[in-house]
């Protein structure tokens, strides 16, 4: 082999190590490229779960809201209904009325007083 061959075979070899290191750095760079592509798209992923999730949580939340606010307006109609009927109840009137029709009982028309002749132990 000759100077010039010798010389030709170490820049061809040498040329060849240059474009197997490019293109191990090619491949290299291809498989980073191709992990952090799928790492976005697994962080995409989980954002989108973590929306809908969060989402079907709100909308719990909302429906147990209002059902909770129905529940409050019928138990304050109930109890308005119950103080109404607890006023009326305990009305004088009524009492009058109840110890009149039910019991038979009657207002006194005269009144008599009984008058003490003298105190007890005087």
């Amino acid at each position: 082999m000759s100077y010039r061959e010798g010389i030709r075979t170490l820049e061809w070899s040498a040329s060849a190590r240059r474009r197997r290191s490019r293109a191990r750095a090619h491949v290299h760079a291809g498989s980073i490229s191709l992990m952090l592509t799928l790492g976005l798209l697994v962080v995409a992923a989980g954002l989108c779960f973590l929306y809908v999730q969060q989402s079907t949580a709100l909308r719990s939340l909302t429906a147990q809201c209002e059902d909770t606010r129905q529940a409050l307006a019928e138990a304050r109609e109930i109890n308005a209904a119950l103080a109404y009927e607890i006023d009326h109840t305990f009305s004088l009137q009524r009492i009058a009325d109840f110890a009149r029709n039910r019991l038979g009982m009657i207002e006194p028309t005269t009144i008599r007083y009984v008058q003490r002749t003298h105190a007890p132990g005087s």
